[in-house]
């Protein structure tokens, strides 16, 4: 697997949840008028398309989240042209970061285990 942030290192889901999480709220609040912005929305975007292609068919997954996670990493895989505008970004973003949140908040939950009888 492809590390995610260099150097190897790779964060924990609360950590990368967080990070989208922060990502998010700063391509809502953004115009695209600085480098800055489309670079968030850049590396969000390859983030959450490691997370989903990487825990797609986790099975703590519900069926709907895994049908959003999978339209989301379909989505993302059709990479936005060079020359789009900041609209256009910013609402694929707006679209696919909140399933990769999502699917972050399942992945982070403690596993569930039968209960013994």
């Amino acid at each position: 697997m492809k590390p995610l942030m260099g150097y190897g290192y790779s964060p924990s889901f609360s950590q990368q949840r967080l990070l989208l999480a922060v990502y998010l709220a700063h391509i809502k609040l953004g115009d695209g008028s600085r480098l800055a912005h489309w670079a968030k929305v850049r590396y969000s975007g390859e983030l959450a398309y490691a997370l989903l292609c990487q825990h797609l068919l986790h099975p703590q997954l519900p069926d709907e989240l895994m049908l959003a996670a999978h339209q989301a990493s379909e989505d993302l895989r059709a990479r936005l042209p060079r020359g789009c505008s900041w609209e256009a970004a910013q609402a694929q973003a707006i679209r696919v970061l909140p399933v990769a949140l999502r699917v972050l908040s399942v992945l982070n939950a403690p596993a569930r285990r039968p209960q013994r009888v």
